[in-house]
């Protein structure tokens, strides 16, 4: 599972700003964020019909739930991610995650969601609706309580979560060391939703 998050990510600018463009970060990245969801969210998974290889996977925290929330994740995954970060990267996230969110979606908005932690579809794989069923697997669930779901993407990535019914809600334009980036939040209301069209 590390390893089709890491290939779907690999070339993606945006993230590289985050991990602070050290290519020996992108692998535990993307490792300490899947455990994270295995030990508080939930992971799903696409494989090839034929030779039964995952080609995508996503990470979901449900309503109540968020990244690093828990000391069991704090322990099993951010810890051991933040001993392999410098302290210029660590105090820029401490400065810009929580409180660009929470500025763009509301107070509570994306913990009363099921917040898409990430999503990765091995390259050859992609265009190919991957993506499309690891996201209508979650919207199933949060059809029966009503649920929002909600994301944050790259802006290259904001048409194809309008197809699935996704909003824009906003996004954050960002300065680091590393880089500028720009982050987009999307909101899918159960009103929204256009499921399984």
């Amino acid at each position: 599972m590390f390893e089709v998050s890491y290939s779907a990510n690999v070339s993606d600018d945006g993230l590289a700003i985050v991990y602070g463009r050290d290519p020996d970060l992108l692998f535990p990245f993307q490792k300490f964020g899947v455990i994270a969801a295995s030990l508080a969210g939930e992971l799903y998974i696409v494989e090839d019909a034929v030779t039964g290889t995952i080609i995508g996977t996503a990470s979901w925290f449900g309503p109540g739930r968020d990244l690093f929330d828990s000391e069991d994740q704090r322990e099993a995954a951010l810890v051991p991610l933040m001993s392999r970060v410098s302290p210029e990267l660590k105090q820029w996230w401490t400065e810009h995650s929580e409180a660009v969110r929470t500025s763009i979606m509301g107070p509570g908005t994306i913990t009363d969601s099921w917040y898409l932690e990430s999503i990765g579809v091995l390259p050859d794989y992609q265009r190919k609706g991957v993506a499309k069923a690891l996201i209508q697997m979650v919207q199933k669930k949060a059809a029966i309580t009503s649920t929002n779901i909600c994301l944050q993407a790259s802006s290259h990535n904001i048409p194809m979560y309008e197809q699935l019914g996704f909003k824009y809600k906003g996004e954050a334009a960002l300065d680091s060391p590393y880089g500028k980036m720009s982050i987009c939040y999307m909101l899918l209301a159960p009103k929204d939703e256009p499921y399984f069209s």
